[in-house]
């Protein structure tokens, strides 16, 4: 007993309440905004890796594993060669921000989304189900991790079928036509063949007439000459 009469009450340091988990996502742009060149390093390692990804299906339709082929210079430029991978990761940066905006600010006023959420419109932008101030169960992620790995997990499967629909486009008649002329001769090889792509050290090329692809050392090759494409017309005739 106190000289008041009254009975003092223990008050714990710290209340166990339960605080909805951090997202991985949340804590990379809380790093993003203190450190801004890491957007750049990781729009850099994401387009090369998308470079590689699209390289590697690519290739494997034509029964080249290209990964052997390359130097380490290659793996890092990979995904500069073609601009739509940078295309791509800018894509999937925009979607990212436009599908999760609403939990985003969610978590910063959750006040206001109570209020918005009386209104048909409010609980169709902000369902409960994903409602990032809950805690989630033990082996549940985030609503931003759960987003951000679902949009790139899709992503990456999509563009693996846009790169077998351009192989496929290049063993039906289409791709790059070049005429190929080897090192200490004078007059290209007999047919034309299809560029695939190169590397530091080769050159890949696919030749329809024997349905073959190979890969030729740089120092092998003394030109490569353009062809002009061929009117979908003409590729049926030359098929016949």
């Amino acid at each position: 007993m106190t000289d008041g009469g009254t009975v003092p009450v223990h008050v714990p340091a710290e209340a166990s309440v339960e605080r909805p988990r951090r997202s991985w996502v949340l804590d990379v742009l809380e790093v993003m905004k203190r450190e801004p060149i890491l957007f750049v390093t990781l729009a850099y390692v994401g387009v090369s890796f998308i470079g590689l990804w699209a390289s590697y299906w690519f290739f494997r339709r034509f029964n080249l594993p290209v990964l052997e082929y390359l130097q380490v210079s290659d793996f890092l430029v990979a995904g500069l060669r073609d601009p739509a991978y940078l295309a791509w990761v800018l894509a999937y940066a925009l979607l990212m921000w436009a599908v999760s905006w609403p939990l985003f600010f969610w978590r910063h006023h959750p006040q206001r989304v109570d209020e918005y959420r009386r209104r048909w419109w409010g609980r169709a932008v902000f369902p409960k189900r994903v409602d990032p101030t809950r805690p989630p169960g033990r082996f549940s992620w985030a609503p931003e991790t759960a987003l951000a790995f679902g949009l790139f997990w899709g992503g990456v499967w999509i563009l693996m079928a846009v790169v077998l629909a351009k192989a496929e486009n290049v063993i039906d008649g289409g791709g790059d036509r070049v005429a190929v002329t080897l090192s200490g001769e004078s007059r290209p090889l007999t047919g034309e063949a299809r560029l695939l792509g190169t590397s530091s050290n080769y050159v890949f090329l696919y030749w329809p007439a024997s349905g073959r692809a190979e890969a030729v050392t740089v120092q092998a090759i003394a030109r490569l000459e353009s062809l002009p494409r061929r009117t979908p017309a003409a590729s049926m005739q030359v098929a016949k």
